[in-house]
């Protein structure tokens, strides 16, 4: 950590990013640039005196990770620190989620940290009408173009472990279409059950980009908390993304109409939208490309 923070003394921003938040990591790096992955637990004195020393304004905080507690009483007033609250509020059934929010509090009370980062704007207004000082970070992507030709295969972006994210409704419409395989990470054995007893043809893989590529469509039909930069992700693979009722496609009617499930458990809606997807591929991602999101 020593030899980046070197490297960056002579920036203006700096970026300190868990390595479990790996999902949006690439477009955190993409939009600051600066990173500093924290894999382990560093209480070093030398990093507060070489951040106190550089030209470095201002620090984005992502996650929770505890070196934060070691590191911000010792930050120089004068560097201004936002933390990023990347969450739903709907995800603070999470113990975890309800953890970090409360840390953000304690800190922001303690004024150790001067702004709460935002990257969803409702969750930024609920934090301004209570009275924080907040900023909307919008998280960019590099665009690529990729195409995919005679892929018949699925991704389920979503996480089996979370109950908010709907996984079996989406495995369960699997069963009423033709497929050749769906890709997941996995971390239930109650998965494996599921799709044993329903004979869906599956490959559980390690890597959420191993899941995004190769497919004619990715689901992430949640009922809550659509992460965006996961969705621009998989266009970047060539991979339309059927999502829960969210907002993300509302700047496109054409993709807004057939890519968004209205009702989240509906395992008929959710069939009736990957048929379309497989008819409309190319008229998808052709409309995709001349949106701005």
């Amino acid at each position: 950590m020593l030899e980046q923070l070197n490297n960056y003394k002579d920036e203006s921003t700096l970026a300190f990013v868990p390595t479990e938040y790996s999902i949006i990591y690439d477009s955190i790096l993409y939009t600051l640039k600066n990173i500093i992955n924290i894999n382990r637990n560093y209480e070093d004195n030398r990093i507060a005196e070489i951040v106190n020393n550089s030209k470095i304004k201002k620090i984005y905080l992502f996650g929770n990770h505890p070196f934060y507690r070691f590191i911000l009483p010792r930050f120089n007033k004068h560097i201004e620190v936002c933390w990023v609250f990347n969450e739903s509020f709907s995800n603070l059934s999470n113990s975890k989620v309800r953890e970090m929010l409360n840390t953000i509090f304690e800190y922001y009370d303690r004024r150790l940290i001067k702004i709460i980062g935002c990257i969803s704007k409702d969750n930024q207004k609920v934090f301004e009408n209570a009275g924080y000082r907040c900023e909307y970070f919008k998280l960019e992507i590099e665009l690529i173009n990729h195409q995919i030709k005679n892929a018949n295969s699925i991704g389920i972006l979503s996480d089996d472990s979370d109950p908010n994210n709907n996984f079996y409704n989406q495995l369960a419409a699997l069963t009423l279409i033709d497929y050749d395989t769906c890709k997941f990470k996995s971390t239930m054995k109650e998965t494996t059950r599921f799709v044993k007893y329903f004979n869906i043809k599956y490959k559980k893989v390690d890597d959420l980009n191993d899941v995004m590529q190769g497919n004619f469509v990715n689901l992430y039909i949640n009922f809550t908390n659509t992460n965006k930069e996961l969705i621009k992700k998989s266009y970047n693979y060539g991979v339309p993304v059927i999502i829960g009722n969210s907002d993300f496609y509302t700047n496109n009617k054409y993709l807004n109409d057939h890519l968004v499930v209205k009702s989240d458990d509906d395992i008929n809606e959710i069939v009736e939208k990957i048929k379309f997807v497989q008819n409309n591929y190319k008229k998808i991602l052709e409309e995709y490309n001349k949106t701005i999101f």
